[in-house]
């Protein structure tokens, strides 16, 4: 019994470049979207943002800003201006997806600053 290639989700020959053409569909739509823009990415915290970042550069974004607004978290952040706010710690996950909505709806005068400065 053959493998299915997780890559491509197929055992053919014929079908892994449409594997790969499926694994890279959003680049080009996201291109179109972020090209030669300044982004400010809110949410999480700073590590959770890597992946994101390292996409919207390829795909020509400007400027990135990261707003934690989960706190600090653990483990490095993407090498981008980021802005962590104070939170409360603890809570339930559903608290702390409200207070994290709430910042984005009300910023403190640090985060607006920090917008701003961007």
């Amino acid at each position: 019994m053959r493998r299915c290639d997780r890559e491509t989700h197929t055992t053919g020959t014929a079908t892994r470049a449409y594997g790969r053409a499926m694994a890279d569909w959003w680049q080009e739509p996201l291109h179109t979207v972020v090209a030669g823009r300044r982004l400010i990415l809110a949410g999480a915290v700073p590590a959770a943002w890597g992946p994101t970042v390292d996409a919207v550069r390829t795909a020509g974004a400007g400027p990135v800003l990261v707003v934690a607004t989960d706190g600090q978290g653990v483990g490095a952040g993407p090498d981008v201006p980021t802005f962590v706010p104070d939170v409360a710690p603890g809570g339930s996950m559903m608290d702390r997806l409200r207070a994290g909505l709430e910042l984005l709806r009300r910023p403190t005068e640090a985060m607006a600053a920090a917008i701003d400065a961007f």
